[in-house]
């Protein structure tokens, strides 16, 4: 199943699929492992029961946010990520999710209805 994830820079995208990944492959949670950002975008794949994902990681940084409308076709769930700790971000945040385009020139997605979407709020 391909899952795109999106957001913001600094959102906690990558996070959020590291912490997938542990979870899918039954390890233990570590410690914290750094996190560097993500540029372009990062494909990772796991398996979590009889189900297997293939993760696309999109930059959230503004030269690379035209790669994201390029993927969203091909995947079947779409994660918008949000920092809720970043109040003066949230509404570029708002714009880009509802596929609209800010003076910063971000362009979400159009979802279809057939689509699953969630926004995932998370505080780093």
């Amino acid at each position: 199943m391909n899952i795109l994830i999106v957001g913001l820079d600094n959102s906690g995208k990558t996070s959020i699929i590291e912490k997938m990944k542990m979870q899918g492959n039954s390890r233990k949670a570590g410690a914290a492992s750094e996190v560097t950002p993500t540029v372009g975008f990062n494909v990772d794949e796991f398996s979590k029961g009889s189900l297997s994902f293939t993760v696309f990681d999109m930059s959230g940084a503004g030269r690379y946010r035209n790669l994201w409308e390029q993927h969203y076709r091909e995947a079947k769930a779409i994660i918008f990520v949000v920092d809720s700790a970043d109040k003066l971000r949230l509404c570029v945040a708002k714009a880009g999710h509802r596929g609209g385009r800010s003076p910063q020139g971000i362009h979400g997605p159009r979802i279809s209805s057939s689509s699953p979407a969630r926004l995932c709020a998370h505080s780093l």
